[in-house]
């Protein structure tokens, strides 16, 4: 296990697996990596600094009409060590203020351009956003964020579900059953 500052470099012996926890001096946000272990001494550099500039103003820009805020941006780069599907990176990106995983992205920044990164693995522990990255470079996890309920989300806990389907039926609404249905199964209600 190794640990450093933001923007600075770790070395690793891959001998066996590694984590690493990287955090950044000014926000006091942590990115974490695990890598499995080659079975022999190889020494590799991680490095993780915080995203910024127009690599952020652009990503700022793709999700500000979508209705998501920003959690974390992270610029990764990794020198000895090939990121693929063989050899993935295990990251845990910072997600405190999120209340639960069904409102996140991956974003991915490949070749300058920010693309949306599709993980089936990803989970959220309360505080961080976990998935596995076949590629590398700049990770940011934004998550919609809900200004008003979505119409037939009674109990406004973000998802019209089976509870909010209870209320349509055992309560008097001020909705159609049409437009219920238009929205029922919605997990983001935006």
């Amino acid at each position: 296990n190794e640990q450093g500052d933001g923007g600075a470099s770790a070395v690793l012996d891959l001998a066996v697996n590694q984590q690493i926890m990287i955090t950044d001096s000014l926000s006091g946000k942590s990115v974490k990596a695990s890598l499995s272990g080659a079975g022999s001494s190889t020494n590799i550099t991680f490095t993780a600094t915080v995203v910024t500039g127009n690599d952020l103003s652009s990503l700022e820009s793709l999700v500000s009409g979508t209705g998501q805020e920003i959690l974390s941006a992270w610029d990764l780069f990794i020198d000895g060590y090939t990121v693929s599907e063989d050899s993935p990176v295990y990251l845990s990106l910072p997600a405190e203020s999120a209340d639960d995983n069904s409102s996140f992205t991956i974003w991915h920044l490949a070749d300058g351009e920010w693309v949306k990164y599709e993980t089936p693995d990803l989970s959220f522990d309360g505080a961080s956003v976990s998935f596995v990255a076949e590629r590398f470079s700049g990770y940011a996890v934004p998550r919609a964020v809900q200004t008003e309920p979505c119409a037939g989300d009674f109990d406004e806990d973000g998802d019209v579900d089976g509870m909010d389907l209870y209320s349509l039926i055992s309560t008097e609404n001020e909705i159609t059953t049409a437009d219920f249905s238009s929205v029922f199964g919605k997990n983001d209600c935006l």
